[in-house]
């Protein structure tokens, strides 16, 4: 990984992710029910929902009718969620994936996982459509980017710190 950081494909992909953020996001405010914290917490929640047979077929159609898989549909719909709620219309979504898919050594063992940060501009003039393809977008280059680490993004990205939030995303998103 090291190496591949000083390639010149692993420049390619740092100036990818930098190009990105070079505008930071803003961080998701979203409504709460108490006050946050002045140093972060580590307490959290994980929230599972199963959709009926259904909404499976619409989500899945929708998403078809706009070459989007399920993956980027609901990801589309999740962030279009967040800025309702947040009023927010610049959301950034982490979403986990598994770094050993990265690596040519198939005897690695370990806890290899990245967060991408997937950023969703949700302009007030954008059909749903018109974002899914955006996310659809956005999605396929992260991917093809993915061989860089969120907190070396982060680190590159020198964002001032708030000690009560996570940097760049606190929302995070996964399909099971």
């Amino acid at each position: 990984q090291a190496a591949f950081s000083r390639s010149p494909e692993g420049e390619k992909v740092e100036q990818y992710w930098l190009d990105q953020y070079k505008d930071p996001a803003p961080l998701l405010d979203l409504p709460v029910d108490r006050p946050r914290p002045a140093v972060k917490e580590f307490n959290g929640a994980t929230y599972r929902k199963t959709i009926g047979a259904e909404a499976y077929t619409r989500f899945k159609k929708v998403g078809a009718s706009q070459k989007c898989t399920l993956f980027a549909t609901l990801l589309a719909g999740f962030q279009i969620l967040l800025g309702r709620l947040s009023g927010q219309d610049d959301i950034v979504i982490g979403v986990p994936t598994a770094g050993q898919s990265l690596l040519d050594d198939a005897t690695l063992v370990g806890h290899c996982v990245n967060f991408i940060p997937f950023r969703g501009r949700l302009k007030s003039d954008l059909k749903a459509a018109e974002f899914l393809a955006q996310m659809k977008s956005t999605v396929l280059a992260g991917y093809e980017h993915q061989n860089y680490t969120y907190g070396r993004l982060v680190r590159k990205l020198a964002f001032q710190r708030d000690p009560s939030r996570l940097p760049l995303t606190e929302i995070q998103f996964n399909l099971e």
